[in-house]
């Protein structure tokens, strides 16, 4: 085993004096820690230490502010006014939305009560001419077939007026019992407006 030697005219070096203990990086980090002080802690978990001697230490901690923000209240009073005009928006259209199905119904229903009357008419010519205005009940009508028919739909189209008018057939000849052209015109209450519809005819033409 090679004994390592210690070159000539250099003198062995000191130990270190009792109770301090040296460390040897090389001369220019070798560094001494003074008899009854203990070693540094490292720092908590979370806090950066910086060293800039004893007298100097500093801490900080590390905050993320913007994770520590909460809501103010007038951030509270903006997000209630969108929700509260989506709502506002969301039951204009169901109102709408619920509205329809009727029209439509009643819409329908003047079409069957439409070919209802031309029917009756058809079955009894001798009732033409015909002139209709605005009848709104039964009784107004003095045939006992039209009565019957105002009688059945104004049920189903509430405040029913029925307007006819007899009138030249498509050849341009008067309106006789033979062959007469007709003009009807059915309107009702949806809602609070009213609605109409106009059909025409023909009697007797073939």
């Amino acid at each position: 085993m090679s004994r390592l030697e210690r070159p000539q005219g250099r003198a062995a070096p000191s130990p270190p004096p009792v109770g301090v203990e040296k460390t040897w990086g090389g001369p220019a980090f070798s560094q001494e820690r003074p008899p009854g002080r203990a070693a540094p802690s490292p720092p908590p978990v979370g806090v950066e230490k910086t060293w800039g001697g004893p007298a100097f230490s500093q801490e900080r901690k590390r905050s993320s502010q913007g994770s520590q923000r909460g809501f103010t209240l007038l951030d509270v009073l903006i997000a209630m006014l969108v929700f509260s005009l989506g709502m506002l928006g969301l039951s204009a259209m169901y109102v709408r939305a619920a509205a329809q199905p009727f029209g439509n119904a009643h819409a329908a229903e003047s079409q069957l009560a439409a070919q209802a009357l031309l029917a009756v008419v058809r079955t009894n010519p001798t009732m033409l001419p015909l002139q209709l205005n605005q009848v709104s009940a039964a009784s107004s009508l003095s045939d006992p077939a039209l009565a019957a028919w105002f009688t059945q739909y104004a049920q189903a189209l509430p405040g029913l007026q029925v307007s006819l008018v007899s009138q030249a057939d498509a050849n341009g000849t008067p309106c006789s019992s033979s062959s007469c052209g007709v003009r009807l015109t059915l309107s009702w209450l949806q809602g609070s407006s009213r609605r109409q519809q106009v059909f025409d005819g023909q009697i007797g033409l073939r």
